[in-house]
């Protein structure tokens, strides 16, 4: 199975790549960002990025299912979900 994971905001970008240890010569480009490729849970995966906004989010998302074909995809952040505090 392969699942693409879709990640919106470039904090949460940057932490997926902290977190997960990928070295920037794994990352590879694509219209809305970065992506690489890494094993999710057994099964093949595409974690990339798709940039704020519902419509980049939808876009990168046509993308994804045109490109990479998943069985799934996940967004697993809250890109706009969480207002800034001043």
């Amino acid at each position: 199975m392969r699942i693409a994971l879709q990640i919106c905001s470039t904090h949460e970008w940057n932490s997926m790549i902290e977190n997960l240890g990928i070295r920037a010569e794994r990352l590879r480009l694509q219209p809305f960002g970065q992506y690489f490729e890494q094993p999710f849970n057994g099964h093949e995966g595409i974690f990339y990025q798709s940039g704020d906004t519902k419509t980049r989010s939808a876009a990168a998302c046509q993308f994804a299912i045109d490109l990479w074909q998943p069985d799934r995809i996940i967004n697993p952040g809250i890109c706009g979900g969480v207002a800034e505090v001043f």
